[in-house]
């Protein structure tokens, strides 16, 4: 519902809003399914691509608004927005996107790992890497509503102020910072990936050594030249 108010506010910051909360119900799907096929029978491979899909996806919305808002800033005419519209979606998501800030302080180490660009080995048991993929998701909603809250009311309050370049600037204004924590969970994920494919390979069959060394059985036909 609120993809096509966008279209009929004319509003490049509730399009942006919309099109990101598509991709952040797909991410929350796929993360639940994630955490539990983990938990189940412990493939890990499913937690690992589902937040890097998701960040991909977002950061491809992003950039196609980042344009837009570009070329609308650019241009010397453009459509007035539907303010009221724009304000009502705005804060019907902030409230939202409060409720759903408040649940994640349950996920301390998700905080810490999104604003320290860091990933805490605590978080693992929680849920890892799905959980953050989450809280970006929940932390870019925030953003974009206080931002298209504020695009609304400025141009509501002062009649000067071209609703469409404000609007613009609001939609550029949300979308350069979650490109840079699309970015950083996609980092995360490749680091994820590296850690795993580096983790040494245990001979879990073979007799080892104290220092670490593996040690091989000598074969019978030598067992009886021994004897």
């Amino acid at each position: 519902m609120e993809l096509l108010y966008a279209f009929i506010s004319n509003s490049l910051a509730l399009l942006g809003d919309a099109s990101a909360m598509l991709v952040d119900a797909c991410t929350y799907l796929g993360n639940f399914i994630a955490i539990r096929q983990a938990k189940k029978d412990g493939s890990s491979w499913l937690t690992t691509a589902g937040p890097c899909l998701s960040a991909i996806a977002l950061t491809g919305v992003m950039i196609y608004v980042l344009y837009d808002a570009i070329d609308e800033l650019l241009s010397s005419g453009g459509g007035g927005v539907k303010l009221r519209i724009v304000l009502i979606f705005g804060l019907s998501n902030l409230l939202l996107d409060v409720v759903n800030l408040v649940l994640f302080f349950a996920f301390p180490e998700a905080f810490k790992a999104i604003l320290t660009f860091t990933d805490p080995e605590v978080l693992e048991k929680e849920g890892g890497l799905n959980v953050r993929s989450a809280l970006t998701h929940v932390l870019a909603d925030t953003y974009r509503s206080i931002a298209v809250v504020a695009s609304a009311s400025i141009s509501m309050i002062d009649k000067n102020i071209s609703s469409s370049k404000s609007d613009a600037v609001a939609a550029m204004a949300v979308e350069l910072p979650i490109l840079v924590m699309c970015i950083q969970m996609l980092m995360a994920v490749a680091n994820r990936v590296f850690a795993d494919e580096s983790k040494p390979t245990a001979f879990l069959d073979e007799p080892h050594t104290p220092g670490g060394v593996r040690t091989e059985k000598p074969a019978e036909s030598d067992a009886a030249a021994v004897v």
